[in-house]
C-alpha cells in the first residue's frame, strides 16, 4: 500500500506538539495519509490544525491531478481496466440477447408474444441451439452468415463469465465454471488482462456482425420488445 505523507511545520503557539495521523481518503487502492502536528496544547490549535488539513487536501489534489493515473499493485479483478472490460462484455450480451430472441421469432414464425413466452427464462446456450436448428431447417439466404456468428458467440462462454466464481492475482483472473446439468464437473478459465480484452473484443465483433446480418431496425426491435408487455393486458 502506498502512503503519501506531507509534513507541515508546527505553529509557534504550540506548547505541546506531537505528530498525529489522519487519513484523508483513498485513491484507487492506495491510502493517502497526511501527517499534521497536534495543536491540542494551544488555545487556537484546533483552528490552525483545520487550516493545515485544508492546505494538505489542496496539495494532495494538485499532486494527483498532475500525476495522472497511478497504477497500484493489487488483484486484477479490482482494477478499473478489468471492470471496464467486464462491463463491455455484459453490455454486448444485453444488446445481442434480444436480437437472438427476435431471430427465434422470425425463424419460428409465431407471434411476437409467443416468441417471448418461448424464449424468456431459457438459458442462452439452449436458446442458441434452438435458433441454430431453426436456421438449418430454413432456406433463408442469411443462413451461412448467421450460423457462423452464432458459433462465435457460443465460444464466448457467456454463462461461464456471468455465473462463475472468481479469484484473482495481480496479473490474472480465474473463472471457476461449474456444469449446470448432467454429470457434475468444474473447470477453471484463466485470463490475463490482454487475453480478457481479446475475448471481449471477439464477442463484441461477433454480436455486431450477427445484428448486421439479422437486419432489424431499431423501430422493429422496439416493437418486438414492447410486445412482451401485451401479456399483462390479456
Amino acid at each position: 500500500m502506498l502512503r503519501l505523507a506531507l509534513f507541515l511545520p508546527p505553529s509557534p503557539l504550540c506548547f505541546r506538539a506531537r505528530i498525529g495521523r489522519l487519513r484523508l481518503g483513498t485513491v484507487g487502492r492506495s491510502a493517502v495519509t497526511c501527517l499534521v502536528p497536534d495543536e491540542s496544547g494551544a488555545a487556537n490549535g484546533s483552528l490552525k490544525a483545520c487550516l493545515r488539513l485544508l492546505w494538505c487536501e489542496v496539495i494532495v489534489s494538485m499532486l494527483f491531478a498532475h500525476a495522472g493515473e497511478i497504477t497500484m499493485p493489487g488483484p486484477l479483478v479490482l482494477s478499473p481496466e478489468f471492470n471496464r472490460l467486464l462491463g463491455m462484455f455484459h453490455y454486448n450480451w444485453a444488446a445481442t440477447d434480444i436480437h437472438v430472441d427476435y431471430a427465434v421469432w422470425q425463424f419460428l414464425n409465431v407471434t411476437p408474444l409467443q416468441a417471448h413466452l418461448i424464449t424468456s427464462g431459457v438459458l442462452f446456450g439452449r436458446k442458441v441451439r434452438l435458433l441454430v436448428d431453426l436456421i438449418k431447417h430454413s432456406e433463408d439466404k442469411r443462413n451461412e452468415g448467421l450460423l457462423r456468428e452464432l458459433g462465435r458467440l457460443t465460444k464466448s462462454n457467456r454463462d461461464m463469465i456471468a455465473h462463475a466464481w472468481l479469484r484473482s492475482t495481480d496479473n490474472a483472473v480465474t473463472f471457476l465454471e461449474r456444469k449446470a446439468s448432467g454429470t457434475f464437473a468444474a473447470k477453471e478459465h484463466t485470463f490475463t488482462l490482454q487475453e480478457f480484452s481479446d475475448h471481449v473484443t471477439e464477442l463484441a465483433d461477433a454480436g455486431q456482425q450477427f445484428r448486421r446480418l439479422l437486419g432489424v431496425s431499431s423501430a422493429e426491435l422496439d416493437a418486438f420488445a414492447k410486445a412482451a408487455l401485451s401479456a399483462r393486458l390479456k
